[in-house]
């Protein structure tokens, strides 16, 4: 039997979250697993909970970042399969079961599945597909996590909900890049979709992500713009490194803008501080660059308004437009 080392990278969450995500993994009906902690530099003491479980992987460091402590878990993982499982969600039931059907018969570099999204304890499941099958449209993965283009293939962009062959991984020289202090996932992702031959798609839901709105993801952070503009420069760079010309990176970059225009108006925030990002964003020569080659006939009206205004560089008009729209709940991811 082929082992999975499943990854839970902890960072301050709450004792009984991180329980019920152990519990989960435990429970599971296969049993070749590794189960690997890496605590990300807690102000909390974790001993009482992990103490609990038998043949348990702890390390603790101090505070880089989650792509820190993947990549440590990367580095001690011995299983054939790698999942990463956030601390704060949880695996269906049969999760495992479901993947070692595949993982024990065949050699997939790419197992993706499905997962369900709780909110206040309402189940969502946005997959469309209704079979498993190989995956050999690579293109629509890349138009899917980039430009969220085809409903087919949700949360593309997540480690999570996957399971990634640990030598397909190292032979590549995958890993999560630390300079990154957010959506370190999706270029982690767009790196391993690339560098693929076979990626499998999984009809069954093995996931349970919990919105959390303490969670990173859902709150808002002091540093957003610079992480954007990190992220973004970051994807450049990669891009670049490997000859890769993508099409669907200048839309990507307006998306990025978007949801961090969401971020502001989501979040209780001042409007002098979005003002100041505002002008900090629009005299990044790479994001003008990226915005002025989208055809805007691809846009909806409000997307289209957004990015004549971001081209004209009109920071008053920017501010109250983005204000309105996203209040009124028009600009959509």
């Amino acid at each position: 039997m082929k082992k999975i080392s499943i990854i839970i990278p902890v960072y301050n969450v709450e004792k009984q979250f991180l329980e019920n995500c152990l519990n989960s993994v435990y429970n599971q009906k296969y049993k070749c697993v590794e189960v690997i902690v890496v605590d990300d530099g807690s102000s909390i003491d974790y001993s009482d909970v992990i103490n609990k479980y038998l043949e348990i992987n702890y390390y603790k460091t101090i505070n880089y970042g989650v792509s820190h402590a993947r990549n440590i878990g990367l580095s001690k993982a011995s299983g054939d399969y790698i999942m990463f499982l956030d601390s704060d969600d949880y695996l269906t039931p049969n999760s495992l079961y479901f993947f070692s059907k595949i993982i024990n018969y065949n050699n997939y570099q790419i197992i993706l599945s499905r997962n369900y999204t709780i909110d206040n304890e309402i189940k969502k499941n946005k997959y469309k597909y209704n079979f498993s099958r190989d995956i050999d449209e690579k293109e629509k993965l890349f138009r899917s996590i980039l430009i969220n283009e085809d409903e087919y293939f949700s949360c593309l962009e997540t480690v999570w909900a996957k399971l990634y062959n640990k030598e397909f991984l190292k032979s590549n020289n995958i890993f999560f890049n630390e300079k990154m202090r957010g959506l370190e996932d999706i270029l982690f992702n767009y790196e391993c979709y690339y560098k693929s031959v076979s990626i499998y798609y999984l009809n069954e839901i093995t996931y349970n992500y919990m919105v959390n709105s303490f969670s990173i993801c859902h709150s808002f952070q002091n540093d957003l713009l610079v992480v954007s503009l990190s992220y973004i420069n970051e994807f450049k760079e990669f891009l670049m490194r490997n000859n890769i010309s993508d099409s669907n990176f200048p839309m990507h970059v307006f998306i990025t803008v978007v949801r961090l225009f969401r971020k502001y108006f989501i979040h209780i925030i001042n409007s002098s501080r979005f003002f100041s990002d505002l002008k900090l964003l629009l005299n990044n020569t790479l994001i003008y660059e990226q915005l002025l080659l989208i055809d805007s006939n691809s846009l909806d009206i409000y997307k289209k308004e957004l990015l004549d205004l971001l081209i004209n560089k009109n920071t008053v008009e920017i501010e109250k437009y983005v204000k309105n729209i996203c209040v009124n709940g028009l600009l959509k991811r």
